[in-house]
């Protein structure tokens, strides 16, 4: 019989008292031979795969091993998000693409199934899952620099982390030195028995990842003890190294397919609360550079339009123009419209929704106050399907001006005005307020409250809208629970995509109320409140452009990176006034490399919510209220690479 080695003793692992770490196939069960005959696996370029059969003096043990180069722009680095919740390994993998994946965190199983510490996926904080038990924290940034830290309380000085899994307090690999808990009584029959086991671990410059699944409590083979992890990963090439969650749901899975054997060698793949996985892209488009800050500052000014204004919404929302009862805009043709009659007297500007239906080319619409140049767009569209986006857009003798880059029908409606008299407006870092994928989805034409929160006396409230998960393609309305929605939309949408969109609605018991015409999934974020005494007004400005990134015109170039923080420094927005709290953006997502959301918030406030859904390859904007805190800044992330173009509407004064 010949021999087969698996020498990583020849990698410099000894440990006292443990011995050289080498297998001989001589004397090994025809089990453990097919492990040791297998060659090295690459599933794709810069990823190797490996079985190792290792004897460390208390029978075999079993690793199956991932070493990935960070470095390769073909490879990511991804964790799961709260959406993709609660899946076996094998599932989510499959579903995200991985080329492999692990299982993650240890959770609350069979209660909440939420992982015990940190997880941010793809730049979602999951809430509630810092600062448990200063465990151990696998995290990168957008830029693929990953560590690992010894707790997850960890906050970095650079670019924050937008992928992170908390692991076990026990750190098992720390500078190259491996740790020695199972000699203690520290941790029980953790340390000393005979588990399965999921480790991570970086090189010393961070560039390459090393993933470690070993198998346990199966018949002829041994569990290894956290120590001989530590170990493992040493050899591979680790200089840092943690646990994640073992025993039953212990998976590595290459390619969609588990490569370990389970407990009891036949048992049931167990879901779990979250993974860590590796995503490729044989384009190279990890390596797309990452957005940069040119030094200019944002472009255009802000030029007041009108005194500000405070709020007032209609009694239910009113359609105000439907062309398609007769010819469209056409292509480079204005349309003025007066607005007077359908607003509270004195209006200086509106809210409401703007949607471009049956387009037989891709285009872009704009609405400005009539007689203001058409520089900026408020709606990207594409043929043959109809795309909304809110507007808050000054009035110029109570009228708008509506052009249309290529021929188009268009339907406007309101949801209120601002003008002398009625609600000043509250703003805050966005926070989710409902979300019915915890729960059945709203059916065709149920009419459903949602609870947005707020102050007792709130008269309205700003919020996303984002419909998820739709059967059919459809529409749905917001409006007031004491009100129907008066024949409008809010969001339209195409069947299985998430399509978000801004509005504002008259609040009734903490509440708004949501109808669509096909079944769907909602959820709502809201970004401030409108109450009848104080607040902020809001002052329409002459649209201008700020930022593009496909140009570098204002003050970042280049497609931000998934997970990338850009802060938009208003500071240096030329004319904003002192006192300003917050802007009204048009944000437009362009070309982002696969389906993905934006979050649009202050500096100082995590990205716990989405501001635009996008697809890959698409055109998509909506309307945003921005708010910022002491830094004037407002920082915009997104979990897929994507072009960004901002456009500012108007301010809220004191």
């Amino acid at each position: 019989m010949h021999t087969a080695r698996v020498m990583l003793a020849s990698l410099g692992l000894w440990a006292c008292g443990v011995g050289r770490l080498e297998v001989s196939a001589e004397g090994a069960s025809e089990s453990e031979r097919s492990l040791l005959t297998v060659p090295d696996e690459h599933p794709v370029p810069g990823v190797l795969y490996r079985r190792h059969v290792v004897d460390l003096g208390r029978g075999p043990r079993v690793f199956h091993t991932i070493s990935a180069d960070l470095a390769d722009p073909r490879l990511s680095v991804k964790v799961t998000r709260p959406d993709e919740h609660y899946r076996t390994t094998s599932t989510f993998a499959r579903e995200s693409g991985a080329v492999a994946a692990v299982n993650g965190d240890f959770f609350d199983i069979g209660n909440t199934n939420w992982p015990a510490g940190l997880t941010i996926g793809d730049g979602v904080h999951w809430p509630g899952t810092e600062d448990s038990n200063g465990w151990r924290v696998f995290g990168c940034t957008g830029d693929k620099r990953c560590s690992v830290e010894p707790d997850d309380t960890y906050t970095p000085a650079g670019p924050p982390l937008v992928q992170a899994i908390g692991g076990h307090f026990i750190p098992t690999l720390s500078a190259g030195e491996v740790m020695s808990w199972d000699e203690t009584d520290a941790c029980g029959d953790y340390c000393t028995g005979d588990h399965p086991r999921t480790a991570v671990g970086l090189s010393a410059d961070g560039r390459t990842l090393f993933l470690v699944v070993a198998e346990g409590r199966i018949a002829g083979t041994r569990g290894p003890s956290p120590r001989e992890v530590g170990l493992m990963l040493r050899a591979l090439g680790a200089w840092d190294g943690m646990m994640l969650d073992g025993g039953g749901s212990s998976t590595l899975a290459v390619n969609g397919e588990r490569a370990n054997r389970l407990p009891g060698n036949g048992a049931a793949e167990r879901r779990v609360a979250n993974h860590l996985a590796l995503l490729f892209d044989p384009a190279g488009g990890f390596g797309v550079p990452p957005a940069e800050r040119t030094g200019a500052g944002p472009t255009g000014s802000v030029s007041l339009l009108s005194a500000p204004g405070r709020f007032s919404p209609l009694a239910s929302p009113v359609r105000l123009l439907d062309t398609r009862g007769g010819e469209p805009l056409l292509g480079g043709h204005r349309r003025s419209l007066d607005l007077a009659p359908a607003l509270p007297p004195g209006a200086t500007a509106f809210v409401g929704t703007l949607t471009a239906v049956d387009a037989e080319q891709q285009g872009f619409l704009s609405v400005v106050p009539a007689g203001a140049p058409h520089e900026t767009s408020n709606v990207n569209f594409v043929p043959g399907r109809p795309v909304s986006s809110a507007v808050r857009v000054g009035l110029s003798g109570g009228a708008v001006e509506l052009e249309a880059q290529v021929p188009t029908h268009v339907v406007l409606d309101a949801v209120g005005a601002f003008g002398p008299s009625g609600a000043g407006f509250e703003a805050g870092p966005p926070a989710r307020t409902a979300d019915s994928r915890g729960g059945p989805p709203l059916r065709p034409f149920e009419v459903r409250a949602l609870p947005v929160g707020g102050p007792a006396d709130a008269l309205a409230v700003s919020l996303n809208v984002t419909v998820t998960q739709p059967a059919l393609a459809g529409w749905l309305a917001l409006f007031p629970c004491d009100a129907g929605g008066g024949g409008t939309s809010t969001v339209n949408f195409v069947a299985g995509e998430d399509r978000a969109n801004a509005s504002v609605a008259r609040v009734r018991d903490g509440q708004v109320c949501v109808q669509s015409n096909v079944t769907t999934h909602v959820v709502l974020d809201v970004d401030g409140f409108f109450r009848p005494s104080g607040g902020h007004r809001f002052a329409p400005i002459a649209p201008t452009r700020v930022l593009d990134t496909r140009t570098g015109q204002g003050e970042w170039r280049h497609a931000l990176r998934a997970g990338q923080v850009v802060a938009l420094d208003l500071s240096r927005l030329a004319g904003l006034p002192t006192g300003a709290s917050a802007v009204s953006l048009g944000v437009v997502a362009v070309e982002g490399s696969r389906p993905g959301h934006l979050s649009v918030r202050p500096c100082e406030a995590p990205a716990l919510s989405s501001s635009l859904n996008f697809a890959g390859h698409d055109v998509v904007a909506n309307q945003v209220t921005a708010s910022f805190g002491p830094s004037r800044q407002v920082c915009v992330s997104a979990t897929a690479d994507v072009h960004l173009v901002i456009d500012a509407f108007g301010v809220f004064l004191p």
